[in-house]
């Protein structure tokens, strides 16, 4: 059994990014119960603040070179040029952003105004927002030449580092906690650097190749608004929860699509390797196809049915004790068929570097949750409601890329 799982590439770094996730959501837990009993509510609540919006800024300056790496880096005969004009690009973007995000404070955080007073706290969320957004290239990197585990070592050791450092900063406040999870940040990028120098003969340079930014400013545009596009519900929603149903419904939504998410992960893993391995060899891309399913399906149905007989008692935990929290939950767990069904779509779409349907797709899938969320509203149907709506988005959009594939026979065409 472990020499089967070890020829097959897909399934091995599949399971290294599930493993990745489940460490980071493991040390992510107990470095907020250590900052819990360091620093009072409000600190926390702040520096939560500080952290997500450093979380946002990393993913939104990205612009779609994720992904465009992990497609395009292992058959470039310029690979170094495609990683430091990635990174360059990132850097100028998180840069930005996150200074802009400092002007706005006013307006947009006003309760983050503190950080006009410290020139470091500005000055270490500019670089942190930066690293972070590095992270997340050096893990497709990585994904690129299909070494996965050495994502799992560089997440889980600055995850390890980011919950035990609250105990060295804990003098400091919000600047503290924040300093805990940008510092750690940093170390992954430094660690991340390193491997990549040491393991795939790197050689980092400040550089911008206008020719590499012309071949896949495309591919990465389409990304780009797909992955917006994906955010926009997950963002969106609590806000219309909030409208209708009240702040406390919100945060019942918020809690339990939280835990779903911890089951989305096997699909997006799985995903993320088909990606890269279509990408290796395109020509595989049915054999790995049927890899993909097949490894989703033999882990989602066990941790679907554990889920859904544990739901009470996870919620428990957040002190969240309604029926209907419960149900919510138990409907969120089984979109997941929905949810990897549409996974499994998008990234063939993105292995034949099919932008436009993965652009159409993309706004549809967002159009329709939202749209589906304020029609169930008004009837009395509650997070139930927000449920159906989620499901329902979720198949139309699969529906729909299954169509624009048979039509256009992209994974036959592959083979050839």
């Amino acid at each position: 059994m472990f020499s089967y799982f070890k020829q097959k590439k897909l399934i091995q770094n599949s399971l290294y990014l599930i493993l990745s996730q489940a460490a980071m959501a493991f040390f992510g837990f107990f470095f907020w119960v250590i900052n819990k009993r360091l620093f009072n509510p409000t600190q926390i609540g702040l520096a939560a603040l500080l952290i997500s919006a450093m979380n946002l800024i990393s993913i939104l300056s990205v612009v779609g070179l994720d992904t465009t790496l992990v497609r395009f880096l292992w058959h470039s005969k310029k690979r170094n040029a495609k990683i430091n004009t990635a990174m360059a690009i990132v850097a100028i973007t998180a840069f930005l952003l996150a200074v802009c995000f400092i002007l706005s404070l006013s307006i947009i955080a006003p309760k983050l105004l503190f950080m006009h007073n410290s020139p470091w706290l500005m000055l270490g969320f500019v670089i942190f927002c930066i690293t972070a957004s590095w992270n997340v290239l050096t893990d497709s990197v990585f994904l690129a030449y299909r070494k996965a585990s050495y994502i799992l070592f560089i997440n889980g050791f600055f995850s390890l580092e980011k919950m035990l450092l609250p105990l060295a900063f804990f003098a400091f406040g919000v600047s503290g906690i924040f300093a805990s999870a940008g510092i750690a940040s940093f170390t992954g990028a430094v660690l991340s650097f390193g491997v990549m120098i040491a393991k795939f003969d790197y050689k980092p340079q400040i550089t911008i190749d206008r020719q590499i930014i012309s071949e896949v400013k495309s591919y990465s545009s389409a990304y780009y608004i797909k992955a917006l596009c994906h955010l926009l519900p997950a963002t969106v929603i609590p806000f219309i929860v909030a409208g209708y149903l009240g702040a406390a419904k919100a945060g019942d939504f918020y809690i339990t699509f939280m835990i779903a998410n911890l089951l989305f992960v096997i699909a997006f893993s799985a995903n993320r390797s088909l990606l890269a391995e279509g990408s290796h060899a395109q020509k595989d891309l049915p054999v790995h196809l049927r890899q993909a399913i097949w490894f989703i399906i033999l882990l989602f149905v066990p941790a679907v049915a554990i889920l859904f007989i544990a739901a009470p008692a996870l919620l428990q935990i957040f002190k969240i004790y309604a029926s209907d929290a419960i149900a919510f939950l138990r409907l969120m767990v089984l979109s997941g068929i929905a949810v990897s069904s549409l996974s499994v779509v998008d990234t063939v779409f993105e292995v034949c570097k099919q932008s436009k349907p993965l652009i159409v797709n993309s706004i549809i899938y967002a159009f329709s949750i939202i749209a589906g969320c304020f029609i169930v509203l008004q009837s009395d149907l509650g997070l139930m409601g927000i449920g159906w709506a989620w499901i329902a988005g979720n198949i139309i959009t699969t529906l729909i890329g299954v169509v624009w594939l048979r039509v256009s026979n992209l994974i036959s065409v592959s083979q050839s």
